[in-house]
């Protein structure tokens, strides 16, 4: 392949997914977006967002034709659930406008408060609920950090309420577990409040072990030493499983929509979490590269203690999965799919395997990679969140490393001690951290989702360009044989 057509084809990629997220018309007052003040006596209602994971005022970008008014009531039914009626303009700043806004029904409180101690609305018809917000909150302005804020500005221009009494609205409490809720759902929440009950807290410290399992975070530095130690193919299957999986689990998630515990009971939530339950990422990714790792390492345990590995893993996942319910993120039912469809894509994966086509599929043939680029493009349109953005720059990091074939060829031939393998994991790993954490730096310092949302792409994509590239030059420095001609 010609250096220039690698290049060619990232150039018309990124230049779509620029245009795409470049489409944000502006009317003839210059506005961008526009947003609800919602006042309920002294408190207001404010949504907490996926991507920065901070608190703002209902709203959004205005769409093509629609006035900020438009914009602002159509923004805050999608986000919250609530229809309302948008009053008299009270501020603008950053190019927004922000209007007060009456309910046109009583703001559905819960009846208990969850993990963040705030009074909670319930939120869940809303069409963006899980998808682009976590949580709605009924909070006093007083109450909140302007480091919880993504416009501390905002709230210090509010007016004094007591000037606009025609605009506050009206609140009704929502008794434990009167909301819609089919009747597995029912059981299970009850089943759920007696296991933490039974357990909590002192089984706090091993649920917590067991939860890293499947937390996404430990299989990004895992890459590194499988890399590293077991070898470079062995390695890229292994990301690419993940990638796999966790944007099914994604998807996924968003074809059911089904609710969190803690979604219908607050005060089962014990750890942060956040979009729809089912079914169970952690559990599914955590079978499928667990699964994995079993079947490409098995043979390094001696015959005879091949049933009580494989026995002391099946009990890892199952720990894992009764983690998440005791944190109340996941019902009974979400784990019991999330391992199923784990094993379900694991077993096809295996079986590509010994056809010898994943070679073909991985190695040798980069459409494949930039056609998954594509479909996880467009499935974050569909599914918003910050981890299909991730997995993205992630799969076109990896392929572009594949199009340097100088790379691809000596990372099968450099050969290095195991001091300097232990090593070069290490560094792997640091490499990771590293972009990851000021991706997530300068994410912090953002307001406009967009910019967050390049961030965590281009940080992802490094990262991609790290494994595949970095990796190699790492290797380069720290061999102790010469290429075998």
């Amino acid at each position: 392949m010609t250096p220039e057509k690698p290049l060619i084809q990232t150039y018309v990629l990124l230049a779509l997914i620029g245009y795409c997220l470049s489409i944000t018309p502006v009317n003839a007052q210059d506005f961008k977006g526009a947003a609800c003040v919602i006042f309920v006596n002294d408190e207001i209602v404010l949504v907490k967002d996926i991507l920065s994971n901070r608190l703002s005022f209902p709203g959004g970008y205005l769409h093509s034709g629609e006035s900020p008014e438009q914009a602002a009531q159509r923004e805050t039914y999608e986000e919250t659930g609530l229809k309302v009626t948008v009053g008299p303009q009270i501020s603008a700043s950053d190019r927004s406008a922000q209007y007060l806004c009456r309910s046109d029904t009583p703001v559905p409180l819960l009846s208990r408060m969850g993990f963040e101690s705030k009074p909670i609305v319930y939120a869940l018809s809303a069409p963006d609920y899980a998808k682009e917000v976590r949580q709605v909150y009924l909070i006093r302005p007083q109450s909140v950090d302007a480091s919880e804020l993504r416009f501390p500005h905002q709230i210090n221009a509010l007016p004094d309420i007591k000037n606009h009494l025609e605009w506050q609205s009206r609140t009704v409490l929502i008794p434990e577990l009167a909301m819609p809720i089919n009747k597995l759902h029912k059981v299970e929440l009850e089943a759920i409040s007696q296991f933490q009950q039974w357990l909590a807290p002192q089984a706090d410290p091993l649920f917590r072990l067991l939860n890293i399992l499947g937390e996404n975070s430990l299989f990004f530095f895992l890459v590194p030493i499988i890399w590293v130690y077991a070898g470079w193919n062995i390695g890229l299957r292994c990301i690419a499983l993940l990638i796999m999986a966790a944007e099914l689990n994604t998807i996924l998630k968003v074809l059911f929509a089904q609710p969190r515990p803690f979604h219908l009971m607050p005060q089962l939530q014990r750890m942060e979490a956040y979009g729809f339950g089912l079914p169970s990422g952690h559990v599914l990714v955590a079978t499928v590269i667990w699964g994995y790792c079993w079947h490409s390492f098995k043979h390094l345990l001696p015959a005879q203690h091949h049933r009580s590995g494989l026995g002391l893993l099946i009990s890892l996942l199952i720990g894992c999965g009764l983690a998440r319910v005791y944190w109340g993120a996941h019902f009974f039912s979400d784990v019991v799919a999330g391992a199923g469809l784990g094993l379900l894509l694991l077993c096809l994966f295996i079986r590509l395997e010994r056809t010898g086509r994943w070679h073909q599929i991985l190695l040798v043939r980069k459409l494949p990679w930039v056609i998954g680029f594509v479909l996880i493009t467009a499935a974050t349109f569909f599914a918003p969140g910050s981890l299909s953005i991730q997995l993205g720059g992630l799969t076109l990091g990896l392929y572009l490393g594949l199009c340097v074939d100088r790379t691809q060829a000596l990372h099968k031939k450099v050969a290095i001690s195991w001091q300097s393998k232990s090593l070069l994991a290490g560094l792997g790993i640091i490499g990771i951290v590293l972009l990851d954490n000021a991706a997530k730096t300068i994410a912090s310092h953002q307001a406009d989702s967009i910019i967050v949302m390049l961030v965590y792409f281009a940080s992802y994509l490094l990262i991609g360009l790290w494994l595949m590239v970095g990796m190699y030059l790492l290797l380069c420095t720290n061999r102790t044989k010469s290429l075998q001609r």
